[in-house]
């Protein structure tokens, strides 16, 4: 311990009684001023900097024996700068609340009193500092004060510590997280504060080393800092780039401005490298047909398994590498600030590339990311129908096909193949498009009529194909093909066959001499129902679908040739019906012709032709079971003809003869009619005829039974098919639908009419 006596420099009086005074005398009296104020020189630099246990200031006084009674002084420190020679009470300097007062005076020979002791309460150190440099005014009654110009002049007693106050490091810390990092400013901070804060200059940092070391043994670096701030802190930012990514120690070493030095403890901290993120794409597909876009961010990595709390740096530089495999050379692409590169289209021509990037902040701070597989390999796409789906189209026109290539990528199909099908499950091709085109235009006539199917495959950049597409369903209107005619036989009776799409209906014809009529069915086979003679022919047909629309002619030609067997001699012999006989031969059976048409088919060599009447042609053919060959007999012609009324119950094989009649002369009705519509429409005088096919012949007969049992043979005939044949040459054939009978008392007569029928007399060859 030691202390120090502190003379009052300057000095001076002032009072509420005088407001506007200052007094400077040897000393101020009571009544005159009632305040002393005084000022202190600067402590010498030896005792600048050390501790300060206490303060008393001392102020000499004298009784006023003629004013007698109790005497007190207070003591105030002043808070601002004051000049004690020019100071008034109306100009008075602010003190501090910090007052102590004295005891009574009790004798006119006082030595002072103290100021600040520990009796009183410690002194602040704020109370201290402003005392020994502001100074401080004395408050006094009933005494006289010394001032500065008198032999007795006022003074502090300071005690001090022998040695000067140390320094001590508080509170240090790492500012910006738990972790530090390669590729940011790592901040630190401490406080540097005296070992104790009575003292008349306050102790601060004047100057500090922050040191470090990577783990516990590595070199110290070290950085100098500068004083601390005004709250004794110290605020250090440190470089990005100067710590190495690993563990590292760091402690401050600091010097206070009075020389003493403090050094902390060491610190530990993990510093995390900067790192790529978020590289994008980090896998899948990059098609070869696009441009391809890399792109990446240069980050911080601020935890060991999280990425959260990362901090993004800013690139400064960036190098973007592609190869074709591990091993092969790579291909450097410099991006600067950007984060991201495009590759052109068509620059990958492999099915895999590997790309990696290296970025750096303007500390030089870089990462390069691991090596990234990408395929070039386009996933393949989807193809969809568009149209026509659910609706009808002229197939005798163009038509336009469309559909979708749909992909993730976005990329243009390469190729389409469309199938057509007519039932959705035998598929045919119908269209090849290479390129981008979702459209193709069918020519006119190239889809057949009917319900049919379409679906379509797209290939994609890499010419790699889709599933075929849902079947869209479409009905097409036009004509079918025409069909391709095949001859089966070339023999008389020749056989074909077809091919063609959409048949509902045919029709054939050979030169002319034969027309099969329309024949509805989807048949494609063929037989001709008559023999054909020796000779070149052409053979044509001709389909309808569904539509109405009937094809083109399909034809092929035809020879026919004929091997004959031996010869027919046919005879014939006329009457009421026609006798046939031939002679036979080694046929299987034979066909009998009236007038070109077949009319029976016979195994004997003889035939009775019951239905004829006039002048009749008639042929015999022989045939074969097992081949179409034949042999015909010469054309014979007889007359058939009757002499009276005869009706043939065809269905029994009977002939009736009517040989008597009520009147002297017989007679016979025959009716022709053909039906005529008159309609009378507007703009005509005269009713408008409308012809129909319809015709009608009827036979109206009259005769008189001569016995019973011609009555039972004639009413016998009712309901049957009669052929009824007259001496005028007449006949008709047809159902007797009602008989009328009328008696008297010689005999009954008998009446009916017998209506032509529509009767196909031909018969069926292969019947």
């Amino acid at each position: 311990m030691s202390t120090y006596t502190l003379t009052a420099n300057k000095s001076g009086g002032y009072g509420y009684s005088t407001p506007d005074s200052n007094f400077q005398a040897p000393t101020v009296q009571y009544g005159a001023g009632d305040n002393l104020a005084m000022t202190f020189p600067a402590l010498p630099a030896a005792y600048q900097y050390k501790k300060i246990n206490s303060v008393i200031p001392y102020v000499y006084a004298s009784w006023l024996s003629s004013v007698g009674g109790s005497a007190t002084i207070y003591f105030s420190d002043f808070t601002a700068a004051a000049d004690p020679e020019k100071i008034t009470y109306s100009n008075s300097t602010p003190t501090s609340s910090y007052t102590v007062s004295r005891a009574t005076a009790s004798s006119h020979a006082l030595p002072g009193w103290v100021y600040g002791t520990a009796a009183d309460g410690s002194l602040v150190i704020n109370n201290i500092r402003n005392l020994l440099k502001y100074g401080m005014s004395v408050t006094f009654s009933l005494v006289a004060l010394y001032t500065t110009l008198s032999s007795y002049k006022p003074y502090l007693l300071i005690d001090f510590d022998a040695a000067d106050v140390g320094i001590s490091i508080e509170s240090v810390s790492y500012i910006n997280d738990s972790a530090a990092g390669r590729g940011i400013v790592n901040k630190f901070a401490w406080y540097a504060k005296p070992a104790t804060t009575a003292t008349y200059l306050p102790v601060k940092q004047a100057s500090a080393q922050f040191q470090w070391r990577v783990g516990s043994s590595g070199t110290v670096h070290t950085i100098s800092c500068g004083a601390a701030d005004s709250s004794n802190r110290y605020d250090l930012s440190v470089q990005a780039g100067t710590f190495p990514a690993e563990e590292i120690q760091w402690r401050v070493v600091v010097t206070g401005n009075n020389g003493a030095t403090a050094t902390s403890d060491w610190f530990s901290r993990t510093v995390y490298d900067a790192v790529i993120r978020n590289p994008s794409p980090a896998g899948g597909t990059v098609p070869k047909a696009l441009p391809a876009t890399f792109s990446w961010k240069l980050s911080q990595k601020m935890s060991e398994h999280s990425t959260t709390s990362d901090v993004n740096l800013t690139q400064k530089t960036a190098t973007f590498r592609w190869r074709t495999a591990a091993g092969a050379a790579a291909t450097e692409i410099s991006c600067g600030t950007a984060s991201s590169v495009t590759i052109p289209a068509g620059t990958f021509t492999t099915n895999t590339i590997q790309w990696q990037v290296t970025a750096a902040t303007v500390e030089g701070v870089s990462a390069t990311s691991d090596w990234m597989t990408i395929s070039t390999l386009e996933q393949a796409g989807t193809a969809e129908t568009v149209a026509p789906s659910g609706i009808v189209i002229d197939a005798s026109a163009s038509n336009v096909f469309k559909w979708q290539h749909v992909i993730s990528t976005g990329t243009a199909q390469t190729k389409a193949e469309l199938q057509i099908s007519p039932d959705n499950s035998t598929w045919s091709a119908l269209a090849t498009v290479t390129g981008p085109s979702d459209t193709y235009t069918v020519p006119a006539n190239t889809i057949s009529s009917g319900t049919k199917y379409w679906r379509v495959r797209t290939y994609n950049s890499d010419g790699v194909a889709s599933e075929w597409s849902a079947a869209a369903q479409f009905v097409a209107v036009g004509a079918p093909d025409a069909p391709v005619v095949v001859i089966g036989t070339t023999s008389p009776r020749p056989a074909i066959s077809w091919q063609v799409e959409g048949q509902q209906a045919y029709q054939v014809e050979i030169d002319g001499v034969y027309t099969s009529g329309t024949r509805f069915g989807t048949g494609k086979t063929w037989k001709a129902p008559f023999y054909l003679a020796d000779g070149s022919y052409t053979v044509r047909v001709r389909v309808q679908n569904e539509y109405g629309f009937w094809s083109p002619w399909g034809t092929a030609a035809l020879p026919v040739t004929n091997v004959p067997g031996g010869t027919i001699t046919l005879t014939a012999e006329g009457g009421i019906e026609a006798a046939l006989s031939w002679t036979p031969g080694s046929f299987d059976y034979y066909l009998v012709y009236r007038n070109g048409v077949a009319i029976a088919k016979v195994t004997e060599p003889s035939y009775t032709d019951a239905a004829s009447i006039g002048g009749v042609r008639y042929q015999v053919r022989g045939c074969y079971d097992n081949s179409d060959n034949y042999s015909l007999s010469e054309a014979v012609e007889v007359t058939v003809s009757t002499d009276n009324v005869r009706l043939y119950d065809m269905e029994r094989g009977e002939w009736l003869h009517f040989l008597y009649d009520s009147s002297a002369h017989r007679s016979t009705g025959l009716s022709l009619s053909q039906d005529i519509q008159y309609v009378q429409l507007s703009g005509h005088t005269y009713p408008v005829a409308e012809r129909s096919e319809f015709k009608s012949r009827a036979l109206r007969i009259t005769c008189v039974c001569a016995d019973d049992a011609e009555r039972q043979s004639l009413r016998a005939l009712l309901g049957h098919l009669t052929c009824c044949k007259t001496p005028e040459g007449n006949m008709t054939i047809g159902y007797p639908a009602s008989i009328s009978e009328s008696s008297d008392d010689f005999f009954s007569t008998y009446s009916f009419t017998i209506e032509q029928i529509d009767r196909k007399e031909e018969i069926d060859l292969d019947s």
